[in-house]
C-alpha cells in the first residue's frame, strides 16, 4: 500500500465521519429510489416508504404496525465478500487494521441507553450509517481507489442510503425512514458535544445530549458540567457515563465533595477512604490514565460495586 493510497483512505474515512453529523435536509427522492433498488436486489417487491422527523417519531409509529423486519447485515456481507480483506491490503502493524470495525463516536442511540431498551425490538434491526460505518468506508475505498469491481446493483443503493439517511427500518411490505437531525453541535475534535444543553436536535423537538462524544441521559445532559455532583459517581451504574462524569467534575472536586482521604497508592491506582467522620468505613478506587496521544488526562472512577476486580489485580501486581 503506497502513501497515496493511505492518504486517499484517510480522506474517505474523514468524509464518511463528517457525513454522519450532516444536518442538510434528507434527499427523499434519491433515498426512495435507493431503497427500492435494495428491495429489488433482495428479490422483494418495492415497499411503501414513510418519512418521519426523528427516530423516536418513526418508532412510535412503527409500534402500531405489524410486519417482519429484516437487517441489511447479510446484504452488506455479500458485498464485503467481493472485496480484499483489510489485513491483506494494509500491513498488520498499521493501526487501521486493528481499529477499523470498532464502535465509533456517533449520534445513533447507544445500546445501553434507556431509549435503546425501550425501542430495542425496532433498533435491533435498524440501519444507521454509523453502525456499519467501517464496512461502508472499506467498500468505498476498495471501489473508488483500488479499482476493485463489485456488484454495483448492491453498492450504489447502499452508498446512497448511507449518505442521506439517518435511521432506516426495513420491513417486508414497508420501509420507515427517519430524517436527519436539524442541528448537531460538535467540539473542536469533531465529536458531538454541548455543555448543559442538547447537542443533537430533530425537527420534532426530540433532543439528544452528548458530552465530548459520549451520550448522556437528560438528567446529566441538561446540567452544565460545573454543576455536576461527585456523589452521582457512587450511584451511576453505567461505567462509560460514570467515567464521563468524572472527567467533567475533575479529581480535585471529587476529592473535596466526597471527603476522600488517600490511604494507599500503587502505579495508576489510588485507594481513598470515602465519607466523613462518624460514617462506616467505605472505600473508592481511582484509576488515572493518560491517553496515548497525550491529548488529555482522564479518570476512571470505580465504585464499590466494581472495586473487587481492580483490587485483586492491584494486589497481584504488588505481590509479584
Amino acid at each position: 500500500m503506497n502513501e497515496r493510497k493511505k492518504i486517499a483512505f484517510d480522506e474517505i474515512e474523514k468524509r464518511w465521519l463528517r457525513n454522519q453529523y450532516a444536518t442538510e435536509p434528507t434527499s427523499t427522492e434519491q433515498l426512495s429510489s435507493a431503497i427500492i433498488d435494495v428491495y429489488l436486489a433482495l428479490q422483494k417487491a418495492p415497499p411503501k416508504i414513510f418519512y418521519y422527523r426523528s427516530p423516536i417519531e418513526c418508532m412510535e409509529s412503527l409500534s402500531e404496525k405489524k410486519g417482519q423486519p429484516f437487517s441489511l447485515m447479510p446484504y452488506i456481507r455479500t458485498l464485503k465478500k467481493q472485496l480484499p480483506t483489510i489485513r491483506s491490503t494494509f500491513p498488520s502493524k498499521q493501526s487501521v487494521s486493528r481499529r477499523f470495525f470498532k464502535p465509533r463516536y456517533s449520534i445513533h442511540i447507544p445500546y445501553k441507553s434507556h431509549l435503546y431498551q425501550r425501542y430495542q425490538p425496532f433498533l435491533s434491526y435498524a440501519f444507521h450509517p454509523s453502525i456499519f460505518l467501517g464496512y461502508i468506508i472499506w467498500i468505498d475505498f476498495c471501489v473508488s481507489e483500488l479499482g476493485v469491481s463489485c456488484d454495483k446493483n448492491l453498492w450504489l443503493p447502499l452508498r446512497t442510503i448511507s449518505e442521506y439517511a439517518c435511521y432506516v427500518f426495513f420491513y417486508d411490505d414497508y420501509c420507515y425512514v427517519s430524517e436527519r437531525p436539524s442541528f448537531v453541535s460538535l467540539n473542536k475534535f469533531g465529536l458531538p458535544h454541548a455543555d448543559g444543553k442538547a447537542s443533537v436536535e430533530y425537527a420534532d423537538q426530540f433532543k439528544a445530549y452528548f458530552y465530548n462524544g459520549m451520550w448522556m441521559p437528560p438528567q446529566y445532559g441538561t446540567i452544565r458540567s460545573v454543576d455536576w455532583k461527585a456523589k452521582w459517581l457512587l450511584c451511576e451504574q453505567d461505567e462509560a457515563i460514570r467515567q464521563t462524569l468524572a472527567k467533567g467534575i475533575g479529581l480535585e472536586r471529587i476529592k473535596s465533595e466526597l471527603y476522600l482521604q488517600e490511604k494507599d497508592a500503587w502505579g495508576q491506582y489510588t485507594l481513598y477512604r470515602l465519607g466523613t467522620r462518624g460514617e462506616s468505613a467505605s472505600f473508592i478506587l481511582l484509576l488515572t490514565r493518560r491517553r496515548a496521544d497525550k491529548r488529555e488526562d482522564y479518570l476512571v472512577v470505580e465504585s464499590k460495586r466494581y472495586i473487587r476486580h481492580h483490587l485483586e489485580r492491584w494486589m497481584e501486581d504488588r505481590l509479584r
